[in-house]
């Protein structure tokens, strides 16, 4: 079973529209024997999945597509989405979860007052919505090292791309693959690139 899950993560590593996402967690490792002086020990590992990414164009993302010399700022999130501004659909949107919070408290009531007017009753706007479709994905094997660290960001992507997934070699020439994680997972991916931008092997490039 263990055989045929490895060889059917290597398959998702062949396709081009993959997300992985990734990230640190610690566990305690209870003593399971009693020995004098002997204490549980916190361990720091990393869980992952790989997510099939239904809006990645056909043939997958391309290097070429990227053009780092452009920043993103703020601004420029502020500035170009008009749903971050208080609107009618925010007042909306207010106005329906006031009415839930009250709604859990004095179900009864709200009950009664929109039982002859169930239409004025507020709903969440239904604004652009998407398709129901099923996001396909699978959990990655143990990951053995602590994505906290930089040095256990060179151990984590190892164990993902060349151990588990082994995607195509043009991948890491031509390809680029979305890696997902918080903060500090996207600051040490940026570190281990610029450690590693003057590397011979496409790979050590990441």
């Amino acid at each position: 079973m263990l055989t045929l899950y490895k060889a059917n993560l290597m398959a998702q590593g062949r396709r081009n529209d993959i997300i992985v996402v990734y990230d640190n967690f610690e566990f305690q490792e209870n003593v399971k024997h009693q020995i004098i002086g002997e204490q549980p020990e916190l361990r720091s590992v990393t869980t992952g999945k790989v997510i099939s990414g239904a809006d990645i164009p056909e043939g997958g993302l391309k290097q070429s597509m990227l053009n780092q010399s452009i920043g993103l700022e703020a601004k420029d999130i502020i500035d170009n989405n008009l749903g971050l501004y208080e609107d009618e659909i925010q007042m909306q949107l207010s106005t329906f979860f006031i009415t839930e919070a009250i709604n859990n408290v004095y179900p009864d009531a709200v009950g009664s007052i929109f039982s002859s007017y169930p239409t004025l009753r507020p709903r969440i706007p239904q604004l652009d919505v998407l398709p129901v479709r099923t996001t396909e994905h699978w959990t990655l094997g143990p990951i053995m090292y602590d994505e906290g660290s930089t040095g256990g960001h060179y151990g984590v992507t190892d164990s993902i791309f060349q151990d588990q997934l082994k995607p195509d070699p043009v991948v890491y020439s031509d390809g680029l693959v979305l890696a997902y994680g918080d903060q500090a997972t996207a600051q040490l991916l940026q570190t281990i690139k610029a450690e590693q931008q003057e590397a011979s092997q496409d790979y050590d490039c990441h």
